[in-house]
C-alpha cells in the first residue's frame, strides 16, 4: 500500500491531468491513513469546484466528514458541491435527483441560499406556488442580495395580482444589477398594472438602451404605444421585436389584431399562421376566445380555410 506521502503526490498528478475522479480516490485512500487536515482540503477543494468536479467534491468532505468534524468553510464547499450538483440534474430533467441534493446542501449548510432558490423553482414548476414563495424568502433570509430568488418572488407576487409587492422586488434588482436579464421589461408591465404607464414607458426606453435588440422590451414599448393611440409607433416596435425574435407570440398577437384593424385581412392572417406554427395552442385559443367575444377582430376571415383549420385543431 502507498504511504500518504506517495498519494498525495499520486492526487497532485491526477490534478495537473485533470483526471479529477483518480485524484479524489488517492486523496480518499490518504484520507483513511491520516485524516486530512482542514487547511489542506479548504486549499483542494475549490480546484474541484472549478472544474466543475462536484461528485468528487462530495465524495472527498463527505469522506473526511467521516473521521472529524467539518471546518464552516468545508460545510459551505460541500453545501456548493452539492447544489452545483442539483442544478445539473434538474437541466437534464432529473428532479427527483436534483431536489434530493438540494436537501441535502441545505443540511450541509443551512445559512446557503441557492438551494432555496432552486427548490422554489422545482415548487413552481410543479404547481406548488405558496412552498416555492417561502423557499424565495428563506433564500433571502440568507442573503438580500439573491437576484434570482428575489426576480422569481417577484413574478410569483405579479401573478397574484400583487403588484405593489412585485414592484418593490424589481425595483431592488435594479438597485443590484441593472443588467439582469427581464429585470426592465417585468417592472414595466408591474408598473403599467399599476396605472403608471409614464414610468413603465421609461423604465422600458432605458431597458430598450441596454438592450436594443430585446424582443420583450420593445414588444411592450408596442402595447404601450398602442395604449397610448400611437399606431404607427406599435407597430414599428412590433415589427422590430419580431426582427429580434420571430416567434414572439404576443408581437405576433398584436400585430394581427391591428392588420384586422386595418382590415389588411392577408397580412393579419399572415400573422395568425405565423402564430399558429410558434404555438399551436395559444393559435386556437386566441381566435376561439376572438369568436366569442361580442366584437370579433377575425370573422372576415372566418372562411378562409387557414383560419377554419386552425380553429378546429385537435388538441
Amino acid at each position: 500500500m502507498d504511504g500518504i506521502e506517495d498519494l498525495l503526490k499520486e492526487a497532485a498528478d491526477h490534478l495537473s491531468d485533470q483526471d479529477y475522479p483518480a485524484a479524489c480516490r488517492c486523496l480518499l485512500a490518504a484520507n483513511e491513513q491520516k485524516t486530512l487536515e482542514a487547511g489542506f482540503v479548504e486549499g483542494i477543494v475549490p480546484v474541484f469546484l472549478d472544474a466543475g468536479a462536484y461528485d468528487q467534491v462530495i465524495a472527498l468532505l463527505e469522506g473526511v466528514a467521516a473521521r472529524r468534524a467539518l471546518t464552516r468553510e468545508e460545510k459551505g464547499n460541500l453545501a456548493a458541491a452539492l447544489n452545483d450538483r442539483a442544478v445539473e440534474r434538474f437541466r437534464a430533467g432529473d428532479l427527483e435527483a436534483g431536489e434530493k441534493l438540494c436537501e441535502q446542501a441545505v443540511k450541509a449548510d443551512p445559512t446557503l441560499s441557492s438551494p432555496h432558490t432552486n427548490l422554489g423553482k422545482l415548487c413552481y414548476h410543479r404547481g406548488e406556488a405558496m412552498r416555492a414563495l417561502w423557499h424565495y424568502v428563506d433564500a433571502l433570509d440568507r442573503d438580500a442580495d439573491n437576484t434570482a430568488a428575489r426576480f422569481n418572488l417577484g413574478l410569483l407576487y405579479a401573478e397574484s395580482g400583487l403588484f405593489t409587492a412585485a414592484a418593490e422586488q424589481f425595483r431592488r434588482i435594479l438597485d443590484l444589477d441593472p443588467d439582469y436579464p427581464g429585470i426592465h421589461s417585468e417592472l414595466g408591465m408591474v408598473l403599467l398594472e399599476r396605472g403608471e404607464r409614464e414610468e413603465a414607458e421609461k423604465v422600458l426606453r432605458a431597458g430598450m438602451a441596454r438592450e436594443p435588440e430585446n424582443d420583450s422590451i420593445l414588444s411592450n414599448l408596442g402595447y404601450i404605444a398602442i395604449l397610448a393611440q400611437r399606431e404607427e409607433e406599435a407597430e414599428g416596435m412590433w415589427t422590430k421585436s419580431l426582427h429580434a425574435n420571430p416567434d414572439n407570440v404576443a408581437s405576433l398577437q398584436n400585430l394581427a389584431c391591428l392588420m384586422a384593424l386595418r382590415d389588411r385581412w392577408d397580412e393579419a392572417m399572415d400573422f395568425l399562421t405565423r402564430l399558429n406554427k410558434v404555438n399551436g395552442d395559444l393559435a386556437r385559443k386566441f381566435l376561439r376566445d376572438d369568436e366569442k367575444s361580442e366584437q370579433p377582430k377575425f370573422a372576415a376571415l372566418s372562411d378562409r380555410p387557414e383560419y377554419r383549420a386552425i380553429v378546429r385543431q385537435k388538441v
